[in-house]
């Protein structure tokens, strides 16, 4: 049997805790095949569970160290690690916990999942160059209306419909509940600084038209379906001003 195929039993064992592996090694000095095998599967299983308990504190603390225990290993199985590095392992974990019974009775565990993800690969993103006002101020009124704005590579947008937002800044403290309507919640990274924000109806709207691409003048229009003329104007102005005070928005290309 080639090295390969010797390898991908021993892999095969460790997951399924059948020594289908033994045929092809020596009994050791001592103790069995199968206790060998134990050990290299309880290693690799823990190492997987401290990744993930790393990835995910906030639901480490929520859901307890037994429960989380069990979690990982339903998890192991159902999404196996599949590469040398363990920096994407836990990125199923949400979709996981949304899908999965018990799981799935509590959809804040999925929401809070999916934050702390979101966190994780804020750090992860790369960098980008930032836009500030003095790039505006360059412009031309025909250039503003055809102008498409561009968020940090970091920025994600996690849609709560539960108070997993106060779960996670309070664990522990506060009990989950169902919020009558949906809370959109920012995560980005300022310099190295990884943020939340919660947005707003109206800026949710313009997060979702810049995230779509489409031009001030169009975003414009949208938001003035909502409010005065006038006032959309000194609105947008308003939250572009604080957007680029947070390093939200960046250049092109």
């Amino acid at each position: 049997m080639k090295f390969e195929e010797v390898s991908e039993s021993l892999q095969n064992s460790m997951l399924t805790l059948e020594p289908v592996v033994k045929p092809h090694l020596c009994q050791p000095p001592r103790g069995s095949i199968e206790d060998r095998i134990s050990i290299y599967a309880n290693g690799y299983y823990n190492r997987l569970e401290e990744a993930l308990m790393d990835d995910y504190p906030v639901l480490v603390a929520i859901m307890g160290g037994s429960n989380f225990h069990n979690m990982s290993r339903n998890y192991i199985h159902a999404y196996p690690s599949s590469h040398y590095s363990l920096d994407l392992f836990g990125q199923n974990l949400s979709q996981f916990l949304f899908e999965t019974l018990p799981y799935s009775r509590k959809p804040y565990l999925s929401e809070i999942a999916a934050f702390e993800w979101a966190q994780s690969d804020a750090i992860t993103s790369h960098d980008a160059d930032l836009l500030c006002e003095a790039d505006l101020q360059k412009l031309s009124p025909e250039e503003w209306l055809n102008l498409k704005f561009y968020l940090h590579p970091s920025c994600r947008v996690i849609d709560m419909h539960w108070n997993s937002l106060m779960l996670i800044e309070t664990p522990g403290k506060s009990q989950p509940k169902k919020l009558k309507t949906p809370q959109f919640v920012l995560i980005w990274r300022r310099q190295l600084d990884v943020l939340n924000y919660k947005l707003s109806p109206l800026e949710f709207i313009l997060i979702q038209a810049i995230q779509s691409g489409a031009a001030f003048m169009e975003i414009c229009d949208q938001i003035s379906s909502k409010m005065e003329e006038k006032e959309a104007a000194a609105y947008i102005v308003q939250k572009l001003h604080f957007w680029l005070n947070s390093q939200l928005l960046v250049k092109p290309g």
